[in-house]
């Protein structure tokens, strides 16, 4: 039954002037704080209380005496807090609300906690965060300290580099490095933000190495919005005596500052160090600018660092791939911010092509209208590429418009075609020739190499410097097993490579970080490796299910794995997805019947995301 608010009210009013009353000879217990004495009530502050509650229940002397004095507390803020109590009143302000929150915490108020976390987050803002923030750390406030995260998380290059950021725990930086909901302008903000906390050291000046023998300081200036000085000022001139780079109002207009030091002095916090490659690890080093890779390498604490100077090199690498719209490593994945959004693609029914959102987990349809292209999508050089069977051609979705860049491709099998991007150029392998053919930005096609084998080709995926083709091969009538080739793109060379057990149809090959696997429709899932000879070959990792699936293709994204493939309606009732491997935090499967292409990653603009098409089914 629902209170009325004039009764509760009212309640308040009398319990008010019945603890005010001098006279009360109701009173039965007395708390005493500093010089003060308080007539209180048991009922009441039992009531309201699990301190004095516990108390009263315990036997101790106090409860037998009928009286406590409580330490660590003023009597201004308790007698504030009786009123709350007693009478309702708001007591709360600027100036006593975190004595008030430390007082209701001490005695286990938890109307007034809340009351009290209300408060401060209502005054949360660039000149209050980080009072919140130590005294919510204090009071475990974790209500608080995710509304603080959050707002940091807002405010990030505002907040960067304060006292607050500088100072948190390896988990609490990671988990602002990592988060997706980060807001920045650019990733060379949060590299810096990595360097300054690792070398920072709360109790001592920073090492010399990074004041005395620091030879220059190299900025790229900001050139597109203009950037909020006002909130750096005032933790800088405290920062800077510490050895940090901090801007001043003119600087701050940079993408990052990086310190060059010809110094080897090693002097760094060696309890910070040792968490240098996790926070590398969860920054998106592929996004960062190239100027930022490039004063990554010369820095004095990532060049002393193999783990660290690998991530740079593949970043870098990473960044000079035309074709790196193909599956993205982990710190290649773009934040919430971005006007840049990691997705996959695929062509359900007649010509209309669904796009899934990782981040948004969500299935959106394509942005333009009308769809030219059927059967087969790829990405390659920033752009959405595919095959039209009815007029024989290759469109390339630039801008908001489908242009054709290939025509007369002459294919009879457009369910046997396969377009995939590798080493700057796009590669058609074209099943009514059986020849290789490729193509680079000039879109004038080149014969590459005539196919070793007659059969059908089931599936084609890269792998490093080369193609793997997959095709099946009847062994007896009843065993069937995927013959593999391998084409180095380096020496133009075809090798046979070991057959893995059952049939290449509707399988798929994806990748994850550092790994390419296999997945067969009969669930088998492989790990392609390399040979001491240098030739691909094959492990068993694990069965994800025990009957048949039509497979359109696997992505990776932060961990997990997302399959596409005909409509879950087909799988046997009795039959259970897998929750997860040994290698995937979690598995997703979406289902569709009509589904005519691959489904491929790509990275589009978020413009391209038809808004209020969105569903959680394809």
């Amino acid at each position: 039954m629902a209170l009325k608010s004039e009764f509760s009210a009212g309640l308040s009013v009398c319990i008010g002037k019945f603890w005010e009353n001098v006279d009360d000879n109701f009173s039965d217990f007395t708390v005493c704080v500093e010089d003060s004495q308080y007539r209180c009530h048991r009922f009441i502050l039992g009531a309201v209380s699990e301190f004095f509650r516990a108390l009263f229940r315990s036997g101790m002397q106090e409860s037998e005496q009928n009286s406590v004095k409580l330490r660590n507390i003023s009597s201004q803020t308790f007698e504030l807090v009786l009123k709350a109590i007693y009478k309702s009143q708001d007591v709360l302000n600027n100036e006593n609300i975190y004595e008030i929150w430390h007082t209701v915490n001490l005695l286990q108020i938890d109307y007034l906690i809340a009351e009290c976390e209300k408060f401060v987050l209502n005054i949360l803002s660039l000149n209050t965060y980080e009072k919140i923030y130590d005294n919510a750390t204090m009071l475990d406030s974790k209500k608080v300290l995710n509304a603080v995260f959050d707002f940091i998380k807002l405010n990030f290059r505002a907040c960067q580099k304060s006292e607050t950021l500088l100072n948190m725990s390896i988990n609490n930086a990671l988990s602002i490095v990592e988060s997706q909901e980060l807001v920045v302008q650019s990733e060379d903000f949060v590299v810096e933000y990595i360097l300054n906390w690792v070398q920072y050291q709360p109790s001592s000046t920073m090492s010399s190495a990074l004041v005395d023998e620091t030879t220059k300081i190299i900025t790229k200036k900001k050139t597109e919005q203009e950037l909020d000085d006002s909130s750096f000022s005032k933790t800088n001139t405290h920062l800077e005596s510490k050895g940090i780079s901090c801007a001043t109002a003119d600087d701050d207009k940079c993408m990052i500052q990086v310190l060059e030091s010809e110094s080897n002095d090693q002097s760094f916090p060696k309890e910070r160090l040792k968490h240098l490659v996790p926070l590398l690890k969860a920054a998106r080093l592929c996004l960062v600018s190239a100027h930022c890779l490039q004063m990554m390498f010369n820095h004095v604490i990532l060049r002393s660092n193999d783990e660290a100077r690998k991530m740079i090199f593949m970043s870098s690498i990473y960044q000079t791939m035309e074709d790196s719209q193909g599956q993205w490593p982990d710190r290649a994945v773009h934040r919430r911010c971005s006007d840049l959004v990691n997705v996959g693609i695929c062509i359900e029914g007649t010509q209309t092509i669904r796009i899934f959102s990782f981040i948004d987990q969500l299935w959106y349809r394509f942005s333009c209208s009308s769809c030219v292209i059927r059967y087969e999508i790829s990405c390659f050089n920033t752009a959405i590429h595919g095959f039209e069977q009815s007029n024989k051609r290759i469109y390339r979705f630039k801008g908001d418009n489908w242009e054709t860049v290939l025509s007369g491709i002459n294919i009879y099998e457009p369910n046997a075609l396969f377009l995939l991007p590798a080493m700057k150029s796009l590669y058609i392998f074209n099943p009514s020739e059986n020849k290789l053919y490729k193509t680079e930005q000039d879109y004038c096609l080149q014969l590459v190499t005539d196919y070793p084998f007659q059969n059908k080709i089931d599936h084609v995926a890269s792998y490093r410097n080369t193609f793997l083709v997959f095709l099946t091969e009847s062994i007896t009538e009843n065993i069937l097993e995927t013959a593999v080739y391998s084409f180095d793109l380096i020496s133009k060379t075809w090798t046979r490579l070991n057959n893995l057990e059952g049939s290449a149809e509707n399988m798929t090959v994806f990748s994850a970080e550092e790994n390419t696997y296999i997945l067969q429709n009969n669930g088998d899932l492989w790990r392609i490796i390399t040979t001491p000879n240098n030739k691909p070959d094959f492990v068993f990792l694990s069965k994800l299910w025990d009957f048949k699936y039509q497979i359109y293709g696997a992505i990776t994204y932060k961990g997990e794995l997302f399959i596409v493939g005909e409509d879950l309606q087909v799988k046997p009732a009795d039959k259970n997805w897998p929750e997860k491997t040994e290698q995937f935090t979690k598995i997703h499967v979406h289902g569709k019947v009509g589904v005519f292409s691959r489904f491929v990653p790509c990275i589009v603009r978020k413009s391209l995301l038809l808004k209020g098409s969105a569903s959680t089914s394809l």
